[in-house]
């Protein structure tokens, strides 16, 4: 006749049981096992003819994060910026190459530069501080 084995979940002792009983039950990595010999419960995992009988047990999906698509929406939220700051920079070079009349009106394209360079630096802060809290 065969070793018999006791088994826990952490909740719960059961047993005995052969080897081709504990064959039959899904054991995962977070069993302990004792057996006629040993001082101390030992994780499955431990004990060489059960290692093989245990599959391991995935960590929740909830805690996974995707970083590589975070990463590269706090690196075009960065981008969009520079860009936006090197437009901004150019003002008036590109505010010359618009026929403009009235100096009220260059004094507008101005201040529409400003605000698409101010709220893109909003908008990429948002982005990214919403994006650091996902890593988290």
């Amino acid at each position: 006749m065969g070793e018999k084995y006791h088994i826990s979940d952490g909740k719960k002792e059961t047993g005995p049981y052969t080897i081709e009983q504990l064959k039959e039950i899904p054991l995962n990595d977070s069993f302990l096992v004792w057996k006629q010999g040993l001082n101390k419960w030992l994780k499955i995992t431990e004990v060489p003819e059960l290692s093989i009988l245990v599959y391991s047990v995935p960590p929740p999906i909830s805690k996974q994060k995707n970083t590589k698509i975070l990463y590269y929406k706090i690196k075009h939220a960065i981008v969009t910026a520079v860009i936006v700051f090197i437009v901004f920079s150019l003002e008036n070079e590109i505010l010359s190459l618009i026929p403009l009349h009235y100096g009220e009106a260059t004094h507008w394209a101005g201040f529409i530069v400003w605000t698409a360079f101010i709220l893109t630096i909003i908008f990429s802060i948002r982005i990214y501080r919403k994006n650091i809290r996902a890593l988290k």
